[in-house]
């Protein structure tokens, strides 16, 4: 074959992109301690190239904060948003003599940026509690930063100022236009550096449109607050909103549940675990009231803290919608999520206390047990609160409980058509649920919220999968209609209100068995007046080996089988 002819135009190419690449190389050599050292550093770049680069939920880089001269900004994708997060650099005083440097983005401090990246790449942890954003994939730059300055020419010129003010002008715009569904876009286009061009070894300077056109889009620009906006701006945004009549939903940080501040009729000021004062009068209310009304008691304390029921006009303006029904569907429903997850499961570790805390004879624990299922049929068919409803399930559905062969066996003698209606009717209507299969009850004023709120809140890297959808064939199929179900019900908000509403006119409640229900008094009830401070993780876990202990003492395992 013939030799390929020379050619010059190629050869200056081919020279420039490996000098590049050699001084990519020197940079990366440089002290690991240094940001420029580490290629997931990209300078003073755009903020809305950052997000153009990142793609996927975990992907993330480090830039150069436009307002904060020396500062750096975290941006990353997260729940297909992008975010930006601000590293405060602080100094620390040691002693009068000493000091040192910190950089942050949440609570934990370190000396210097690269090794706040290891921390929260290498242990998987949110970079932020409000947000919940976990990094794990590097954006990496294939330029030296020398020719990213030179291809956006953020101090060149004074093409950026425009860029931000424009930036914000978007912003408030979208802030204003939130209600209409809507919000005007701006396009920019960067200038293409001659100087140091791509040749292939970056991604395409031409910046996507952002639609920030759309509902997802919007919210998530109300729940993140720009590193950007100066405090003109915002004073400039809330005389536009006070003129519209806007309010900014608020993003809630703290959970409403405060068992240190609970005021409570039941409970002396400090209490230990479990203590059997209070067991025993919470087991005196639930014994004064038959399962109609505990049924109707359980509606009224769910209907509060999902804000289905008692919504003022003050928590509207603040959350943005007018129920808790369509807050648990949006970014910023995030602290809802997780109160109403912890409402459930202590509910259902309530439950199992209620049947393992009869350390009296098998007929006590199996009238009990009758009790509890009475309750959860009555949620089922006559309340229509299946929140609650699938917290007692899942009580009696824990390994503690249904290892009790001689309860169940004494309900099936003793309430045979309580035990029937749990085998044949309540726990295929429970599975149902959870592949939301099941046909709508007659009246349903709470639906089956916690398939949503796991899908929201369960992170995206876990060791093993354990929910239905994750470990089963139609898994998909599953998830999908559980999404399916909560635009249903965050759509029909209102009706679930007047439901509840109509079924609980003219009830009088107990005010001491609304508080025994309330998850407050179970926090303290359960866990002291010291343990329900305690991280989440640690005190379920404790409290399993509790459970298994309780249920060990009752009904022990025999002789012949081991131990796990």
């Amino acid at each position: 074959p013939a030799p390929e002819s020379f050619s010059r135009d190629q050869f200056i190419l081919d020279c420039s992109v490996e000098k590049l690449r050699r001084e990519l190389e020197e940079e990366l050599k440089m002290s690991g301690e240094e940001p420029r050292s580490h290629a997931w550093y990209h300078g003073a770049i755009p903020r809305q190239v950052a997000e153009n680069l990142v793609q996927r939920d975990g992907d993330f880089l480090i830039r150069d904060s436009v307002s904060s001269p020396g500062s750096y900004v975290l941006t990353c994708q997260w729940r297909n948003t992008a975010q930006h997060f601000k590293i405060n650099k602080k100094v620390v005083m040691l002693n009068e003599a000493y000091s040192r440097v910190e950089y942050r983005v949440d609570l934990e401090g370190f000396d210097n940026v690269p090794s706040l990246i290891r921390f929260y790449v290498g242990n998987r942890k949110p970079v932020s509690q409000v947000v919940g954003a976990i990094i794990f994939q590097p954006i990496n730059r294939s330029l030296p930063l020398r020719c990213l300055e030179e291809k956006y020419s953020l101090s060149s010129n004074h093409k950026e100022e425009g860029l931000v003010e424009q930036e914000r002008r978007s912003q408030k715009r979208l802030s204003l236009n939130i209600i209409n569904g809507h919000a005007h876009d701006s396009t920019h286009t960067m200038h293409n550096n001659t100087h140091c061009q791509d040749n292939g070894l970056v991604r395409s300077s031409q910046l996507r449109t952002l639609d920030r056109s759309s509902y997802h889009h919007a919210i998530a620009a109300l729940e993140n607050t720009s590193e950007e906006e100066e405090e003109d701006t915002e004073m400039e945004e809330e005389e536009e909103e006070a003129r519209s009549g806007f309010q900014r939903p608020v993003v809630e940080t703290e959970s409403v549940f405060r068992p240190s501040d609970f005021g409570s009729r039941l409970l002396p000021p400090e209490n230990k675990p479990l203590e059997k004062s209070v067991l025993k009068r919470a087991k005196e209310l639930l014994l004064s009231h038959n399962h109609q009304s505990i049924a109707r008691h359980l509606l009224m304390a769910d209907c509060q803290v999902a804000r289905i029921l008692g919504v003022t006009t003050q928590m509207k303006g603040q959350m943005g919608v007018s129920s808790g029904l369509e807050l648990v569907t949006l970014p910023h429903g995030r602290q809802l999520r997780l109160d109403l997850m912890e409402r459930h499961h202590t509910m259902a570790i309530g439950v199992a206390v209620d049947i393992l805390g009869c350390t009296g004879t098998v007929e006590e624990r199996a009238s009990t047990l009758n009790r509890i299922i009475l309750v959860a049929m009555e949620l089922k068919d006559t309340v229509g609160d299946l929140f609650a409803f699938t917290a007692l399930m899942k009580a009696l559905d824990l390994q503690q409980i249904s290892r009790l062969e001689e309860t169940w066996t004494t309900l099936r003698r003793n309430f045979t058509q309580t035990a029937i209606s749990y085998e044949k009717i309540l726990k295929p209507f429970y599975k149902n649920l959870q592949e939301a299969e099941a046909s709508s009850s007659s009246v349903v004023c709470v639906p089956p919220l916690l398939p949503l709120l796991t899908l929201m809140e369960r992170p995206t890297i876990t060791p093993e999968g354990a929910e239905l959808w994750e470990n089963s064939d139609q898994g998909c199929d599953i998830m999908l209609r559980h999404l399916e179900f909560a635009r249903d019900f965050a759509s029909n908000a209102q009706s679930y209100t007047a439901d509840a509403q109509k079924l609980l006119q003219g009830f009088q409640c107990d005010e001491d068995l609304l508080e025994v229900l309330k998850t407050d008094f179970q926090l303290r009830l359960l866990w002291g007046s010291r343990g329900a401070a305690v991280n989440q993780s640690d005190r379920y876990n404790k409290f399993n080996l509790i459970l298994t202990a309780l249920s060990r003492k009752l009904e022990p395992l025999p002789k012949t089988q081991t131990l796990i």
